[in-house]
């Protein structure tokens, strides 16, 4: 039974090249992340690495990388973990950091986490059947069949602001006024409007709004 918990039957390269997908591919660690546990892997240095993938992912929305993982090893205060640390760290970044096969090892990977999703839901619908909660079983159910779904996150509008705003995002035509041009960012866009108005005072002069 702990051997169907865990990576074991996969052998400890499978578990290094899940390791290294996960340190190189931002989307999969996405997708990945809320069926992922460290208790999957085998040794104490495995489920150490993970688990700071997983913290520093939640926090920064990106893979850690050689650096911090170094900084973070510091704080290891067990000197056995903190040496099998920086020992496999050397072997997945040595070894499988660029495998020709990490996609395929994190389809398994994938598949292995959903599969657990699955048992683990199956057995906590035993309790909920006893009760004739079948509302909690199909909730349940359900949500073991959406884990490891890809993510499309969609728009975000706030964090897209100055990209939809930048001259890359506007169509712009110049008005060949350079001063003008550089004020707006290239010229006058699809849907806006220009227009002209004279001041006279101290010095009479042309405004651009």
């Amino acid at each position: 039974m702990e051997e169907t918990n865990n990576l074991k039957k996969y052998g400890s390269e499978f578990q290094s090249k899940c390791i290294a997908a996960l340190i190189t591919d931002q989307l999969f660690v996405e997708r990945i992340f809320d069926i992922l546990t460290p208790d999957y892997f085998e040794s104490d240095a495995n489920k150490w690495i993970v688990q700071q993938i997983m913290d520093y992912f939640l926090k920064y929305r990106s893979c850690p990388t050689l650096q911090v993982f170094g900084i973070q090893s510091e704080e290891v205060k067990s000197n056995v973990l903190k040496a099998a640390v920086v020992e496999q760290l050397k072997n997945v970044y040595s070894h499988y950091i660029d495998s020709q096969d990490l996609k395929f090892v994190s389809e398994q990977f994938l598949e292995f986490c959903k599969n657990q999703k699955m048992k683990n839901a199956i057995i906590s619908s035993t309790d909920y059947l006893k009760l004739g909660e079948y509302d909690q079983i199909r909730r349940v159910v359900d949500e073991a069949l959406k884990a490891g779904m890809e993510r499309n996150l969609g728009h975000e509008y706030h964090a897209e602001i100055d990209k939809r705003m930048s001259a890359m995002c506007r169509d712009t035509i110049k008005t060949n006024w350079e001063e003008i041009d550089k004020l707006l960012d290239g010229g006058l866009a699809k849907g806006e409007l220009g227009f002209f108005v004279e001041f006279r005072g101290f010095h009479d002069c042309l405004l651009f709004v």
